[in-house]
């Protein structure tokens, strides 16, 4: 899969800096993304094609007392202090069938004046997590 870019001509400075999210542009391709909630630490693949994409995350769930897999819609916005990606429609993978304990992740990206970066995952609450980012390994 192509890096992820918002367009052909756009040069980050960093293969491993999320920074470009902060252009209003549409997002194309991978990213790995590794957060931890209360403790359990989840393993996400994003793919972006322009203003949505899909998520499939991999966690520890123990109501099952084993790995779970979730699939869900992701949609881009922008919002007066950075970037949002919400979740949308949990379900499993591959499948039509809603997931019936998992909460749709929400992600915040921003560019500080100077020019550091926050990414994290935000829960309802507006409470922030620290998010790992990796583009996805090319095939």
């Amino acid at each position: 899969m192509a890096e992820l870019s918002t367009n052909e001509s756009y040069k980050s400075s960093s293969n491993n800096s999320p920074k470009y999210l902060a252009q209003s542009n549409p997002l194309y391709g991978c990213l790995r993304l590794t957060y931890s909630v209360l403790g359990t630490v989840y393993e996400s693949i994003l793919e972006m094609n322009g203003y949505e994409g899909i998520m499939i995350t991999q966690y520890f769930n123990p109501n099952i007392r084993g790995t779970d897999y979730v699939q869900q819609t992701m949609r881009m916005r922008s919002s007066p202090r950075g970037i949002v990606i919400l979740g949308y429609n949990p379900v499993y993978p591959g499948t039509s069938r809603k997931h019936p304990t998992y909460i749709p992740d929400n992600f915040f990206f921003q560019v500080r004046p100077n020019g550091d970066y926050i990414f994290a995952v935000m829960d309802d609450a507006g409470q922030l997590s620290p998010v790992e980012v990796n583009q996805c390994s090319r095939r």
